[in-house]
């Protein structure tokens, strides 16, 4: 099957995976090479730094020569060539790709999938529809829990919003086991809004286009993905009037504008943000 990448990584996450990535050498070694060339889950918003489908920052790459090198300035997936080296391409081609599937964790001596491993508690893939909504370690998202998610606002040791780029507060949200904070319905983005608290800057450019980050990204791509790896749907229902309207061809990020609704906004401005962690009900 060939797909572009917007519909290999929509085809692996309605089984509940993703588009296939890899943590190691390890990983990489037992994965059986195609002889074709074919996409892998990997992204980028800020080149060349890459993130695996599942919202990770990328720590294992195995780049073929002077890759990855942008051609044209939009190649910001990754593929996989029949040699074992990856290179930058364009999202809108059509490559074969394999998913990344979950599997169960029995115990926590079982927890070698990565899908399954959070924190040192075993938990089935928390995108997997299951009869009863598991209790969530801190680390997930907040999806299909029992315990809905938290809005932590981030500060320095002195009590000041931290303000960052897109990709520096993904990062420092991931490394903390949580997400860039994204909203999946009304009632969070309620909880959210009621709940976090920014100074709104009187600066024409901000207080019209973006006041916080929020965990949503395009990299260029039709779609709209939560930091998660999911397609964004609500989104559609909160976009401020004309938006997204990916102005200057580069407004791959989300912000919210003062009057709490969405934007489409550029990646690399400091912005204050949120992160994203499920409430702890273990």
């Amino acid at each position: 099957m060939k797909a572009d990448y917007s519909t290999a990584h929509k085809h692996c996450r309605n089984q509940g995976g993703y588009l296939a990535f890899f943590l190691d050498q390890k990983e990489f070694d037992d994965y059986k090479l195609n002889n074709n060339q074919e996409y892998i889950g990997y992204w980028s918003c800020d080149h060349p730094n890459f993130m695996t489908a599942d919202g990770n920052e990328a720590e294992f790459t195995n780049w073929g020569w002077g890759e990855p090198n942008n051609d044209n300035g939009n190649e910001v997936c990754i593929s996989l060539l029949p040699n074992g080296k990856m290179s930058s391409v364009p999202c809108d081609r059509e490559y074969e790709f394999s998913c990344r599937l979950p599997q169960l964790c029995l115990s926590q001596d079982n927890c070698e999938e990565y899908f399954c491993r959070y924190g040192n508690i075993c938990y089935h893939n928390d995108d997997v529809s299951t009869s009863e909504k598991p209790k969530c370690p801190t680390s997930y998202s907040g999806q299909n829990c029992e315990c809905g998610p938290i809005f932590v606002p981030q500060t320095d040791e002195f009590g000041k919003f931290i303000e960052a780029d897109y990709a520096t507060a993904n990062k420092i949200c991931r490394r903390q086991g949580g997400f860039l904070a994204f909203l999946l319905n009304q009632k969070e983005h309620d909880d959210y809004t009621s709940s976090v608290w920014f100074p709104k800057s009187d600066t024409s450019d901000a207080f019209a286009y973006g006041t916080e980050y929020l965990g949503y990204h395009s990299c260029g791509l039709p779609t709209f993905y939560t930091d998660d790896g999911n397609e964004a749907t609500w989104i559609n229902e909160i976009w401020a009037q004309g938006e997204p309207n990916n102005r200057d061809g580069i407004e791959y990020c989300v912000a919210m504008t003062y009057w709490k609704e969405f934007n489409d906004y550029y990646c690399d401005k400091s912005l204050p943000f949120a992160c994203r962690f499920s409430k702890n009900c273990q």
